[in-house]
């Protein structure tokens, strides 16, 4: 099973600014998607069918835990070439849970990926993730996640503790409640 040490923050335009400035400095990129995550409801962890704009489709299981700060990702992907198909089957057997759109930024600066997120309904967001070498302990990790987050002037402030399924299944309840 493949793992990363992952961050998410609510950024504003200056931090997006920001960010995007030292991302461009530092690394590569960006290389801009546009993705459409369908989450199916799992008895544990989480389940969603990645669908990239002009590339190729994934399914993702993975299992972190919901705090917020940096955290320990455990994920297994596998390439779909009929995600639509797959979509359908996944609906009918287990059930949608939600779905999330984003357009998204990419930068890579060694094995972290930044993410910065135009989130449909939602925001934008900044996620870093330092994906870890089979071979690598969590605490080289955590120590290139420290100096990404220093580079980027970022402290825990606007750290966010749920995945955007997380977010949005969270506003629609909050949407329901007010009718």
């Amino acid at each position: 099973m493949a793992r990363n040490i992952e961050i998410k923050v609510r950024i504003n335009d200056q931090q997006k600014s920001f960010v995007t400035t030292i991302a461009s400095r530092l690394g590569e990129g960006p290389q801009r998607l546009h993705q459409v995550d369908t989450f199916f409801n799992t008895s544990e962890g989480r389940l969603k069918l990645r669908e990239i704009t002009g590339g190729t489709s994934e399914l993702i299981s993975y299992s972190r835990e919901d705090v917020a700060e940096p955290r320990i990702c455990n994920y297994l992907r596998f390439e779909v070439e009929q995600p639509i198909e797959l979509k359908k089957m996944l609906e009918k057997s287990v059930g949608i849970r939600c779905v999330v759109e984003k357009d998204r930024d990419v930068y890579l600066i060694d094995q972290a990926r930044i993410h910065v997120d135009q989130v449909q309904h939602l925001g934008q967001f900044l996620e870093i993730e330092v994906v870890l070498r089979s071979d690598q302990q969590e605490e080289a990790g955590a120590e290139i996640m420290e100096s990404l987050l220093e580079q980027f002037q970022l402290d825990s402030t606007g750290f966010v503790d749920k995945a955007y399924a997380d977010l949005i299944a969270q506003q629609l309840d909050t949407d329901h409640r007010s009718l």
